[in-house]
């Protein structure tokens, strides 16, 4: 996938300038999608060219301008096709991932590497837990957890079968919880 229906889809929602479109990236998409501004203005020239965006110069009397960008009607029209694209399913570029793959593929395990991944994952899903914002922060916030929350279990199941250990039991009902919040639960006879 390209930056370019990224940028489009921001500039639909809010005009905005290639400055403004990398802070949202940021502070809004990542660690989802990150773009640096050497990728961002090349491909808002291309949006630009083809008809989607429109840009006006704003500046102050004093200092560089900015060009504000805005999606037009072709640009909303090309926004919907992208989105009622069919989903292709996810690319996994994950270098230590790939690394941790492949040196147990080849007799290499090391876990040390993957108790180390683990602790990199488990503080990523620590820092995106406190992570607010407008609501595509929060939405994409929800998505790297389910992922990376996901890659904790792979970590740690792999860790296990590699050291002989058993799984935990696994609830055919999931976690155990008590029936009245606030009440002791009640011993079987």
């Amino acid at each position: 996938m390209s930056l370019a229906p990224i940028l489009l889809a921001l500039i639909a929602a809010e005009p905005s300038s290639g400055y403004r479109l990398k802070r949202r990236i940021d502070d809004e998409l990542s660690p989802l999608w990150t773009a640096e501004l050497s990728q961002i203005y090349p491909a808002l020239e291309r949006l630009r060219r083809a008809g989607y965006v429109s840009g006006r110069v704003h500046g102050p009397s004093r200092g560089p301008a900015s060009r504000r960008y805005r999606a037009t009607a072709a640009g909303r029209r090309e926004l919907a096709r992208w989105i009622a694209e069919p989903p292709r399913p996810p690319s996994l570029r994950d270098e230590t991932l790939a690394r941790l793959v492949l040196a147990a593929a080849i007799g290499e395990r090391d876990s040390a590497a993957m108790a180390a991944y683990d602790r990199t994952l488990a503080e990523e899903v620590s820092r995106l837990r406190r992570r607010t914002g407008p609501p595509l922060a929060l939405a994409s916030r929800d998505a790297a957890l389910a992922w990376l929350e996901g890659l904790r279990r792979w970590a740690r199941a792999r860790e296990r079968r590699a050291t002989g250990e058993s799984p935990p039991p696994k609830s055919r009902y999931g976690p155990k919880r008590p029936r009245h919040p606030g009440k002791p639960e009640r011993k079987a006879k």
